[in-house]
């Protein structure tokens, strides 16, 4: 449901999308506001599959109580953060932020921040 804010602004209420069919777009495109689309799959090769099917890859997130499940997952999506049992935490500034693939414009946070404001140069003598 979407409404109107002050100053003109529209907002969107979170909204949560049960049993969306697994080649529904709104499963491979990035949203930009409060939206879960929640798909089913069989086993972790097939949720494998469906996270890293996009040209997308920002954030991801993997629930589970098996810690080397977790790890196996996470290391195997594509994405350029994991959260193991939560929600995305980018954008902290304390870890390096960003997409893989077509999300993105590359990496962001305190460190990539000082690299910027940093020039390196050897003087040899």
């Amino acid at each position: 449901d979407r409404y109107e804010a002050a100053d003109g602004v529209h907002v969107f209420e979170p909204t949560l999308l049960a049993d969306v069919p697994q080649d529904a777009r709104i499963v491979d495109e990035e949203q930009f506001g409060p939206v879960c689309a929640v798909t089913t799959f069989g086993d972790d090769d097939e949720a494998l599959e469906l996270a890293n099917r996009s040209d997308l890859a920002l954030d991801a997130s993997v629930f589970t109580a098996d810690y080397d499940r977790a790890m196996e997952m996470a290391d195997r999506i594509e994405a350029g953060a994991v959260r193991i049992n939560g929600a995305p935490s980018h954008g902290l500034g304390d870890i390096p932020f960003g997409g893989n693939q077509d999300s993105g414009i590359g990496r962001e946070g305190l460190d990539k921040t000082i690299e910027e404001f940093v020039r390196e140069k050897s003087i040899i003598l």
